[in-house]
């Protein structure tokens, strides 16, 4: 048994040697242990909850992610001081992807890959010499947000331009 003055110094951290320490010490670790344990449970469980945001191979109803950005939005163009419409449709062969026609007031079509709310325009010719690329962000239900450059071999021209409905 230890004596009332090893106590104190094990308990207040200045003595780790003694039995009590050591004892308190096996504890904690248990009690971490068991701890993370729950932790690391709970976020495989989180992980497991079901996503039904699109359901790819089947069974049940599939979001139609190209709804929210169809139809024709009147554009601010700021850096290139023009106002435009642009015509959004969907692509033929792609769910997944949207058709830009106008887009950059050029005057032909971009093509548009959508993950999540973001358009990611790929590096493509879109008219009169331009080739486009980018991205654009699903802001509200009348608002999207694009940041894009134009490259017409000689210059590369950052763009920024808000769609609103």
């Amino acid at each position: 048994m230890l004596r009332l003055e090893q106590r104190i110094y094990c308990l207040a951290g200045w003595h780790v040697n003694c039995y009590f320490c050591t004892f308190k010490l096996r504890e904690m670790k248990r009690v971490l242990l068991g701890v993370g344990f729950i932790v690391i449970i709970c976020l495989f469980a989180q992980s497991c909850v079901k996503d039904d945001s699109y359901n790819v191979g089947g069974g049940g109803q599939q979001q139609d992610l190209a709804a929210r950005y169809l139809g024709t939005w009147t554009v601010d163009d700021q850096p290139a001081r023009i106002n435009y419409i642009v015509i959004i449709e969907r692509h033929a062969l792609y769910d997944d992807k949207i058709k830009l026609q106008n887009f950059a007031n050029i005057g032909g079509t971009t093509v548009g890959l959508i993950v999540g709310n973001s358009v990611i325009i790929e590096k493509q010719p879109i008219g009169n010499g331009y080739e486009s690329e980018g991205t654009g962000a699903y802001i509200k239900s009348n608002r999207l947000q694009f940041e894009f450059f134009l490259d017409d071999g000689i210059d590369n021209i950052h763009r920024k331009a808000t769609f609103t409905k």
